[in-house]
């Protein structure tokens, strides 16, 4: 019956594994966040990616805005980018993205800001994080 359990926790976006517990501690930060600034962590996140430098003096702004500390900015900020590089990475479809953010105890807005980010830009991702991917192969 543990076996089964195992089994049913396995999350495409952590390569098939459970997910790291570090992680699901900085997840139970992005749950108190509004939707709307979920989204906007979400958005800012995948803008460095795609060329753009990360605004953190305006993700401070809207982590004070809701109360958080500089260090639970941080952690926001780094599960955010620990979905996205991995969801990208593994090539796992938006919807199954937010049904795993879901199960693991993300609000359904707050999973959809984060797959409807992802989804948008999914293709550059996979293009970005597959040329990083190779030029470590490389080295």
């Amino acid at each position: 019956s543990s076996d089964l359990c195992s089994q049913l926790m396995k999350f495409q976006f952590c390569g098939g594994l459970d997910a790291p517990d570090l992680f699901l501690s900085q997840l139970a930060i992005v749950t108190r966040l509004p939707y709307l600034r979920v989204k906007t962590f979400a958005n800012h996140v995948i803008a460095q990616y795609l060329g753009h430098k990360l605004n953190y003096e305006k993700l401070n702004k809207f982590a004070d805005d809701a109360e958080f500390k500089l260090i639970e900015t941080k952690e926001v900020i780094d599960c955010i980018d620990y979905i996205v590089k991995n969801a990208a990475t593994f090539d796992v479809s938006p919807d199954q993205l937010a049904r795993e953010l879901q199960q693991l105890g993300l609000q359904k807005k707050n999973s959809e800001s984060i797959m409807k980010a992802y989804d948008k830009y999914k293709d550059e991702l996979r293009l970005h994080f597959s040329k990083s991917t190779l030029k470590r192969k490389l080295c």
